[in-house]
């Protein structure tokens, strides 16, 4: 869980950076930012569905374990 986190910020980061050169230093189609925006943004999501997993799966076995 705390890799899919470390994760998360790493993409993050790695965009921002990239769009505020591609704004300002390098010379970059729009078309080209958008592919690069959603193929981050996938991989966003993608660590965040293992994160909301981790945490259910935690829930879970924390309840199971308070029952017996």
């Amino acid at each position: 869980m705390d890799k899919a986190k470390r994760n998360i910020t790493i993409v993050a980061i790695i965009l921002i950076i990239y769009l505020v050169l591609a704004n300002f230093a390098l010379e970059t189609a729009w078309w080209a930012q958008m592919i690069v925006i959603l193929i981050g943004l996938s991989a966003i999501m993608q660590n965040y569905r293992v994160v909301k997993k981790d945490e259910m799966t935690k829930k879970k076995k924390e309840i199971s374990n308070r029952k017996r």
